[in-house]
């Protein structure tokens, strides 16, 4: 926050790290190594350094909120000019949560159209797919699905897991006759 007032709750002239992983010491001390001078830090974790004076200097920074994602894919066709991948639920699982967690980070809004090219690309044998995604504060709630984006929060991350991901709909071997 570059201005003289208060900008989507940070005080003025200061900036909020939103960190995921690794240890708050290392990451108070690296922003102190390389925040602007004059700039303040601010954040929810608050974490004292030793300047080069000896004085202590309070380091700000926030952890990233957890949001757990849930992706749906139903399959409503299949295509019968292409056989079916081997295991194709399970490579559905694993392109869905793979590509998640390497597409999204803190902050990043979930864009379900997005996940197409994964399925696409994991399970030959596909004709028709419809993926919708969701979020929930914690793991054991019931998410509500939309084909839209899912709008993830500034200090937020979605973690993308196999286990939340649902496959349904025509899934099965085809009988495919060779010429």
């Amino acid at each position: 926050n570059r201005t003289n007032t208060i900008v989507d709750g940070l005080p003025p002239h200061s900036f909020e790290a939103v960190v995921a992983g690794g240890s708050n010491d290392l990451i108070a001390e690296q922003l102190w190594k390389t925040k602007p001078a004059g700039i303040e830090t601010y954040g929810n974790v608050l974490i004292q350094v030793t300047d080069s004076q000896g004085d202590q200097q309070t380091i700000g920074f926030s952890r990233a909120i957890s949001a757990y994602a849930w992706v749906r894919v139903t399959v409503s066709a299949l295509n019968p000019e292409e056989p079916l991948s081997a295991s194709p639920v399970a490579a559905i699982k694993k392109a869905v949560a793979d590509y998640g967690t390497a597409q999204f980070g803190i902050g990043d809004d979930i864009i379900t159209q997005r996940f197409f090219a994964a399925v696409y690309g994991a399970v030959t044998g596909l004709a028709s797919v419809t993926i919708e995604s969701a979020v929930t504060t914690l793991p054991t709630d019931t998410p509500v699905y939309t084909t839209g984006n899912v709008s993830i929060i500034r200090a937020e991350i979605a973690l993308f897991d196999q286990n939340p991901v649902t496959v349904t709909g025509v899934i099965r071997w085809p009988i495919h006759t060779f010429r």
